[in-house]
């Protein structure tokens, strides 16, 4: 019998007898404890979330904050910073790579991890809730932060379809890295071959990357639906394709990588990474939490700067 905690998260060595179902990066993760956790996946994870709480802070600063921090002088230069972060540093190529690794790393994780099926629907219900809250905050303030298909239905997808081919494959480590390699293969010929039909049904929308979209702007591709962000997902979107690719790659890297379920750098492991690769263990909680934190945050700063809230409308 499983326990259920989502705020623990002990040491996979300790309580050698039990399992329990805990928020393990992006998803929900069962293990047994009898093995010990692999650190430089929760280290490259918690480093890529990290990464992506800078982006959302500057995305914020200039997009959101931008024209009540300008009224300031130093205001004036974090905005112009901020612009200079988004639109002329190199985070278009950085941006793309964290998204490799997140994504890859979710797929080797499904690899290492039980009841995937369990995993998955556990996320589409998560993912559902939040596309809930943030349809009605965006119904309040019309901020367009509405997810419809953002990282988490994303990430529910991959695990689900995870889970199918698990049981396909019936831990056979061949096929399922032919299957990750071919699934990669396919998605990624797709994103830079084919071009949805101009009358695509809206509901099939999150296959494909949006007109404008600017996930993918510093690539030449043809695979672009005739819908528009605003349209689908304004918030956050995740297209399955491409991205679907960095999953499956991590799916085929897998069984060659990590076919012991051990790490691959012991001798690296020690005090020095416990601080990221806890980041890297609730990244559940941190991506859901992080976007009201660092709103609130920005809304205290207009309202200590210029004296009145941005999204809340009042003033001191």
């Amino acid at each position: 019998m499983s326990k259920i905690n989502f705020l623990d998260a002990p040491s996979l060595i300790s309580f050698p007898t039990k399992t329990y179902m805990k928020i393990d990066g992006a998803f929900l993760d069962e293990q047994p404890k009898t093995l010990p956790r692999i650190w430089e996946i929760d280290f490259l994870r918690g480093l890529c979330i990290l990464l992506m709480i800078i982006d959302h802070f500057f995305f914020l600063g200039y997009h959101l904050y931008g024209a009540a921090l300008s009224q300031t002088a130093t205001g004036y230069e974090f905005v112009e910073f901020c612009y200079f972060y988004w639109y002329q540093s190199p985070r278009d190529v950085i941006h793309v790579i964290v998204l490799f690794f997140f994504f890859s790393l979710s797929g080797i994780s499904c690899y290492l991890s039980r009841s995937n099926l369990k995993r998955g629907f556990g996320l589409a219900y998560i993912a559902f809730c939040y596309s809930l809250i943030t349809l009605e905050v965006d119904n309040l303030f019309d901020v367009g932060c509405y997810s419809g298909y953002g990282v988490l239905n994303f990430l529910a997808t991959c695990i689900l379809i995870y889970g199918v081919v698990e049981i396909i494959c019936r831990k056979n480590n061949i096929a399922l890295w032919a299957i990750g390699s071919i699934s990669a293969i396919v998605v990624t010929v797709i994103f830079f071959c084919y071009t949805p039909p101009s009358d695509l049904d809206i509901s099939l929308a999150w296959l494909f990357p949006t007109k404008y979209f600017e996930g993918l702007n510093m690539l030449d591709y043809s695979c672009v639906s005739p819908f528009t962000q605003r349209q689908i997902s304004p918030g956050d979107f995740f297209p399955f394709i491409p991205y679907s690719a960095f999953f499956f790659a991590g799916m085929a890297l897998a069984p060659i990588l990590y076919k012991n379920k051990r790490t691959l750098f012991p001798s690296l492991d020690g005090r020095w990474n416990k601080p990221v690769c806890a980041v890297g263990k609730f990244t559940l909680i941190i991506y859901v939490l992080h976007i009201a934190a660092l709103v609130l945050l920005f809304e205290i700063i207009a309202l200590i700067a210029t004296g009145q809230a941005v999204i809340f409308n009042f003033a001191l």
